[in-house]
């Protein structure tokens, strides 16, 4: 606020002294000197006016700040993660079903605040019904009360074995992207499918071109192979 009492202040002086060579116009002096000094000030004030205008009424939002918002903050501090743990009990969490307190075993978070309203990208260790799963969500937070929450991806770790296939029903309705963690493996869509051959990590993951009912995967070495299916909702 300071900064910008402090510009205003230069740019009315600016405009004084445009306004004091004006009224000199009759006193006698070399034309394009005094022209010049007209037209260098006019500019300098133009561009002061326009970065005004642009700094704090176009991009009146880009300036906002949490800390300049004891609301957001106070808001931001009390999302904890055992507060952003509690609102994700009994939600429904696509690829798991809904969400049990012993389901969670962690709680990372990112929060950020737009406008008026904060939004956690939470991170979840999730482990229960015999499997361990990784999922990312996005809660939308009015104050401190979660009012929605999307599934952004969760993931599964299948383990491809050695000399046989190992078969599972994929999580309906979602992209599927695979990461063999550098293992190669071959995958089929069904018993009698054409098998294909593949290798990628977490920076080369496959998404499958279709999504099959159910989705066969075995090892291509004398190891079995940890492989990292990852599913998006459409």
């Amino acid at each position: 606020q300071k900064e910008k009492e402090a510009e205003i202040i230069l740019l009315r002086e600016k405009e004084a002294e445009l306004q004091k060579l004006l009224e000199e116009n009759s006193k006698p002096q070399s034309s394009f000197f005094k022209y010049f000094l007209v037209a260098l000030l006019a500019a300098a004030i133009g561009a002061g006016a326009y970065f005004l205008v642009d700094r704090y009424l176009l991009n009146k939002t880009d300036i906002t700040d949490v800390k300049d918002n004891p609301n957001i903050q106070e808001q931001s501090v009390l999302l904890t993660p055992e507060k952003i743990k509690n609102d994700l009990i009994g939600k429904d969490i696509i690829g798991w079903g809904k969400l049990e307190e012993k389901h969670i075993t962690s709680v990372l978070s990112n929060i950020q605040t737009r406008n008026d309203s904060t939004i956690c990208f939470a991170t979840l260790s999730l482990e229960g019904y015999g499997v361990k799963s990784n999922t990312e969500v996005t809660i939308n937070y009015n104050d401190t009360t979660a009012t929605n929450i999307t599934t952004n991806k969760i993931t599964f770790q299948n383990t491809a074995p050695v000399n046989e296939w190992f078969s599972f029903a994929p999580v309906p309705n979602c992209s599927i992207f695979v990461n063999t963690n550098n293992n190669p493996i071959q995958i089929k869509a069904c018993e009698n499918c054409e098998t294909i051959k593949m290798n990628t990590n977490s920076e080369t993951q496959q998404r499958l071109a279709s999504h099959p009912a159910t989705i066969f995967i075995t090892s291509e070495t004398k190891s079995e192979a940890t492989v990292d299916f990852t599913y998006i909702p459409k």
